[in-house]
């Protein structure tokens, strides 16, 4: 069994993203940390429901005989640069779960107008609107 083949027995059936490659899982996270360090500009609910992807990589990250596997440590590295920086972006955002996966910790530490209104009415916590945002 290869590495992909691996990756998928391990996250199991994603519904309609069963087909993506782990590289394009990894692809998606990488892009997803890229748009919540610009300024997130969708919902809190879209923000939430976006995360999953890293849930179904750390299952990928979790499994051991995965990590035996040729594209081991280009998956492991690929996730970790993405993760660094989110946890850079989070590091100065809002608590708003004290347990969890790090990465539904916090908010980021400014967002789109649409997110900051969200955070404040299901969280009650205000966050900047980022200027990067039109």
């Amino acid at each position: 069994m290869d590495f992909d083949e691996r990756f998928h027995v391990v996250i199991g059936d994603i519904g309609r993203r069963s087909a993506e490659s782990c590289w394009e899982l990894l692809e998606d996270w990488r892009a997803l940390v890229d748009q919540i360090a610009a300024g997130y500009v969708d919902g809190l609910y879209d923000y939430e429901n976006e995360l999953v992807v890293r849930e179904w990589l750390e299952r990928a990250r979790q499994d051991e005989p995965l990590a035996t596997l040729e594209g081991w440590e280009a998956f492991s590295r690929q996730l970790e640069d993405s993760d660094t920086r989110l946890r850079d972006v989070l590091e100065s955002g809002v608590r708003v779960r004290d347990a969890g996966p790090w990465w539904r910790e916090r908010l980021p530490r400014s967002a789109g107008p649409e997110f900051v209104e969200d955070a404040r009415s299901v969280f009650g916590v205000r966050i900047q609107l980022s200027p990067e945002v039109p």
